[in-house]
């Protein structure tokens, strides 16, 4: 280990412009692939943090040919269904407020803010399993009541009395008329950035619009009872015979039909409030992370090789002194191993720094390094084996000859050894390249969309 660590520091002061060249490649590799993984972290487990992620469905109404898109819904059919398919476990409609509305929390003293507060059933907390700090939501059966979550208790009454404490308004609410005020009744655990639901108020869904199967301004959702399946489900809102009651669109082509939850995110177009994603997306994040790591490695290697012809004289000299092949590659492979968990750190504190200084918001997603940090860890295993892989071939490579290639030349400054480096240069440019003209359409292409002639006034 003694011998180890004095080869690094030695590599380290003695070539001191590529091991900063190295360190820099590889710490900038291994921080946008770290970033790249939170993100398809993030894409992967999406809507997955549900206790019965596998029974939470989303009613949707389209037509045939558009059944990739989410609708709204009339309230009539939400009421039907949950009273009479009898796969349905609980159901809550789900409505947006359109526009933030203001509230206070100081009568005497109003300091308005603006929120979207999500009006639900009763059930709501306990089709998505709310984890509830304080209170509960058995009081959500009254008009004025909400729920709202841990983090937003604490930004509105930061002395920890929020709960039993009011939210004022002086504008009622459209979907529940009759309550001017809301009496806090529940604090539930903050919801994770990725899912649907990450909102921090709820509020009783009043009577608006019951037994109105035309007017569109809902969604709804189902925890569906063990052991049903969505094809089931289907089966039974089919023979409800709902879908001939409707009044809206073109009557008799469009359908009412249940889709699970993380099928909303995946395969489903929303034009608002609901998050979509795609899977292939997620295959290319981790293709283009994979391909930055690739060319660290390379990178690394080819640093390696150049060194070998002003290193191979203190190898030699090594082997003169009884040092064995296996000795000497074993500590060259753990030379690369550290310089590359050396990056690895460093791309971490860089990751720390970029977070610390709110750069990231248009990766669409909130990166920590605590949240992440089993993928922060399997980068590090990764880095582990890229040192490992980065340092074979140099270190079979540099002890490949006897001592007397010292007074002979060298294999680096040979053909085959050029030919070689130019294949791994080659690829670093292929991929390098690929990468700056795909990144570069896609900044034109957010250019264009930002900056495009709308025919309206924006502002």
């Amino acid at each position: 280990m003694k011998t180890i660590l004095r080869n690094l520091f030695y590599t380290l002061k003695r070539f001191q412009t590529a091991s900063v060249l190295n360190l820099m490649g590889l710490s900038a590799a291994f921080a946008a692939f770290v970033l790249l993984m939170m993100k398809v972290s993030y894409e992967r487990d999406f809507d997955t943090c549900y206790p019965h992620t596998d029974r939470l469905v989303m009613l949707n109404l389209a037509q045939p040919q558009e059944e990739n898109y989410v609708s709204t819904l009339p309230r009539g059919p939400i009421d039907y269904l949950i009273q009479q398919v009898p796969g349905i476990e609980y159901g809550t409609i789900y409505s947006p407020a359109w526009q933030k509305q203001a509230f206070y929390t100081d009568p005497k003293n109003p300091q308005y803010f603006y929120e979207e507060p999500w009006a639900v059933y009763p059930d709501f907390g306990k089709i998505i399993g709310l984890k509830f700090v304080e209170g509960s939501d058995q009081e959500m059966n009254r008009p004025e009541s909400v729920i709202v979550s841990e983090s937003y208790a604490r930004k509105l009454f930061p002395n920890g009395d929020a709960l039993g404490s009011y939210l004022y308004t002086d504008t009622p609410d459209w979907r529940n008329p009759e309550a001017t005020k809301f009496r806090i009744c529940g604090i539930f655990e903050d919801l994770p950035e990725n899912c649907q639901f990450k909102n921090d108020l709820f509020v009783p869904m009043g009577k608006l619009q019951e037994n109105d199967w035309g007017s569109q301004n809902f969604f709804a959702f189902f925890l569906l009872k063990p052991g049903v399946s969505v094809e089931e489900i289907n089966q039974q809102i089919a023979a409800t015979e709902a879908n001939k009651r409707l009044f809206t669109g073109d009557q008799g082509t469009q359908k009412l039909y249940v889709l699970p939850i993380q099928k909303l995110y995946y395969d489903m177009h929303s034009p608002y409030y609901f998050k979509t994603g795609s899977c292939s997306t997620m295959t290319l994040l981790v293709s283009i992370g994979f391909l930055i790591i690739l060319i660290a490695c390379i990178n690394l290697i080819n640093f390696s090789t150049a060194l070998a012809p002003v290193r191979m004289r203190s190898i030699n000299t090594q082997k003169v002194l009884g040092s064995t092949n296996g000795e000497l590659r074993r500590a060259l492979v753990a030379e690369s191993v550290s310089i590359v968990l050396i990056g690895w750190l460093l791309s971490l504190g860089i990751i720390a720094a970029l977070i610390r200084l709110n750069v990231l918001s248009f990766m669409g997603f909130t990166p920590s390094l605590l949240v992440y940090w089993k993928y922060v860890l399997y980068t590090g295993v990764i880095a582990l084996l890229t040192g490992i892989v980065a340092g074979l071939y140099p270190s079979w490579y540099m002890t490949s000859f006897p001592p007397a290639i010292v007074l002979k030349g060298n294999y680096a400054l040979s053909g085959k050894g050029k030919r070689l480096r130019t294949v791994l240069i080659g690829f670093q440019y292929i991929v390098s390249f690929a990468l700056i003209v795909t990144a570069a359409f896609i900044f034109l292409q957010n250019r264009f969309m930002r900056n495009h002639e709308l025919g309206i006034d924006k502002d």
